[in-house]
């Protein structure tokens, strides 16, 4: 892993300095530094609007009561194109742009979730949560006073410690 990084970080900078060097020999050097500062100013702008988008669809889906997977991926991906953006570099400025526009950012998400399946081992409990581990305790905390049929529950989000006990399956 130390390897790939340290490669990483010495020749992507390298390929994006060469990149830079022929461009500025082609085109000129003023030139060249412009579109090097235009790309970050429209950077960091549409960064900032992606991240703002992202954190609104993450309170909508937390609010609806839905587990934000996609907006947990949509923002490590605007995290992640920040970062690109503001390494100097066109090449790394054009990554970083085509992970904040929706539309492209599906492939990358795509990228990351085959990646995730492959270095990560997720588990569903079917049929709710109940596991074959013994060092895995198995309890469902139960509410002694439902709520009221009529709804006229004085503070539903409240929870009163002295109304919820403990309910321990037993293994064996």
């Amino acid at each position: 892993m130390f390897l790939r990084l340290f490669l990483l970080f010495v020749f992507v900078p390298l390929i994006d300095l060469v990149f830079l060097i022929a461009m500025a020999k082609y085109l000129s050097f003023w030139f060249t530094v412009f579109l090097i500062i235009c790309s970050a100013i429209f950077g960091a702008y549409y960064a900032k609007r992606s991240g703002i988008a992202v954190m609104r669809q993450f309170r909508e889906q937390l609010g609806a009561g839905k587990m934000p997977t996609e907006s947990l991926a949509d923002g490590a991906i605007v995290l992640f194109a920040g970062g690109l953006l503001l390494t100097p570099g066109l090449i790394t400025d054009i990554f970083g742009m085509t992970m904040l526009f929706p539309y492209t950012r599906r492939f990358y998400k795509r990228l990351l979730s085959n990646w995730a399946k492959k270095r990560f081992k997720f588990t569903a409990f079917p049929g709710g949560m109940h596991s074959n581990d013994p060092n895995t305790v198995d309890a469902q905390v139960v509410d002694r006073d439902p709520p009221k049929p009529d709804g006229t529950d004085e503070n539903p989000r409240k929870v009163d410690p002295a109304k919820i006990e403990l309910q321990v399956d037993d293994p064996n």
